[in-house]
C-alpha cells in the first residue's frame, strides 16, 4: 500500500475551509428547497407570472402576470426570463425557480471570499464568507424567487472585475466591470445605484497612482451604466 495515497491532497489541505463554507452555505441555501412557500412555490405572486410566461413569447417577453398579457410585473426582466427558461426545461414547480437564487447565493459567498482576500487576507475573507452564508436575511433572500440573489452576485463580479482593472490598469477588466452593472440594472433596476457611489469612490482614490490612464478608465467607466449591453427596447416598451 502507498502511504502517498492516504495523505490528503495540496488542494484540499490548501482550502478546506472555504470548502466547509461552500458547504455550508450550499446546505443552507438547498435544504428542502422545494418546500419553500406555499405548495413550494415560493413567492406566489411571482410564481403565478413565471407560470403565464409559459404560455406565449409574448408573455414571456413582456412578463406578463396574466395569460391575457395584459399586466406585467413591476421588475426587470433577466431574472425571471432565467426563472421561467428553468421551468420551460425541467417543468413548472417551485425548484426551477428557486434554484438559480439559492446557487447565485452559494456563487456569492465565493466571491466574497476572494474579493476580501486579495486586501485584506485569508481569516478576513473567511470570515467575511461565512457571514455571508450564515446571514439570516442573505438566506431568506437566496432560499426564494425574488431577483435579489441573481442581483448580489452580479454586483459581486463587478466589484471584484473592478478591483481587477484597478490593479492591472486594463481597460478591458474595467469594461467587464460596467456590462456587469448593466446586468444587474436588468436583474433589479435602480437598486444597482446602491454600489455605484462606492465604486466612484475606489476609482478616484486610485487616480493618482493610476496617472493619465487612470483618468481615461475613471471616465470610461462613469459612462459605462448608460450602454451597457441591455434589452432596451423591453424597457421602452
Amino acid at each position: 500500500m502507498h502511504t502517498n495515497a492516504l495523505k490528503p491532497q495540496p488542494f484540499i489541505k490548501q482550502y478546506w475551509p472555504i470548502i466547509a463554507i461552500l458547504q455550508l452555505s450550499a446546505f443552507l441555501n438547498l435544504y428542502r428547497l422545494n418546500l419553500v412557500g406555499q405548495n413550494g412555490l415560493g413567492n406566489t405572486y411571482y410564481a403565478a407570472a413565471i407560470q403565464s410566461m409559459l404560455t406565449s413569447w409574448h408573455n414571456f417577453f413582456y412578463l406578463s402576470v396574466d395569460p391575457a398579457g395584459f399586466v406585467s410585473l413591476d421588475k426587470a426582466p433577466l431574472a425571471f426570463w432565467i426563472q421561467a427558461s428553468m421551468a420551460k426545461i425541467f417543468g413548472f414547480s417551485g425548484l426551477p425557480m428557486l434554484l438559480p437564487q439559492a446557487l447565485a447565493g452559494i456563487a456569492s459567498v465565493y466571491i466574497v471570499y476572494r474579493l476580501v482576500r486579495r486586501s485584506y487576507g485569508e481569516l478576513a475573507a473567511l470570515l467575511s464568507a461565512l457571514a455571508l452564508a450564515v446571514m439570516p436575511v442573505s438566506m431568506v433572500i437566496q432560499r426564494n424567487n425574488a431577483p435579489d440573489g441573481l442581483m448580489i452576485l452580479v454586483l459581486l463580479l463587478a466589484a471584484w472585475t473592478l478591483t481587477r482593472s484597478i490593479e492591472k490598469g486594463a481597460l478591458r477588466w474595467l469594461l467587464g466591470s460596467g456590462t456587469l452593472v448593466g446586468i444587474a440594472f436588468n436583474i433589479k433596476m435602480l437598486q444597482i445605484l446602491l454600489v455605484i457611489p462606492a465604486f466612484v469612490v475606489l476609482i478616484f482614490g486610485h487616480l493618482p497612482g493610476l496617472g493619465k490612464k487612470g483618468c481615461y478608465l475613471a471616465s470610461a467607466r462613469l459612462q459605462l451604466p448608460s450602454w451597457s449591453p441591455s434589452p432596451g427596447c423591453w424597457l421602452l416598451t
